[in-house]
């Protein structure tokens, strides 16, 4: 499964995708009421960003993300360190620190 956080409105028709919808949880999130979607298919970046979905990381599987600097080939791994947090390590020290949101954008430049 794979799992979306609503925050911006309560569940309804036209607020989020229904392709896959397997349930809806009513959750306490970034201090305020949100809607954890739990999905059979992953979203697309384009459907998350449409609806305004948080990916929920502390539950989704994080994938390494790989980029270049200065000719030299770098891999975050990163590790979810807070209920809204995202740590990234390289080469075993730490690196940057993101919100799921932030993550998300990062990952789908």
């Amino acid at each position: 499964m794979f799992f979306y956080i609503l925050t911006q409105r309560p569940p309804s028709i036209g607020t989020h995708p229904t392709n896959g919808l397997i349930e809806v949880t009513d959750i306490y999130f970034r201090n305020r009421n949100s809607y954890l979607l739990a999905y059979s298919n992953e979203l697309t970046s384009e459907e998350i960003k449409r609806y305004e979905l948080t990916p929920d990381y502390s539950k989704n599987e994080l994938t390494s993300f790989n980029f270049t600097f200065a000719g030299e080939e770098i891999t975050e791994d990163p590790k979810v360190t807070g209920s809204n947090e995202i740590t990234t390590y390289y080469d075993g020290e730490e690196l940057e620190k993101y919100s799921f949101s932030g993550w998300f954008n990062r990952i789908n430049k």
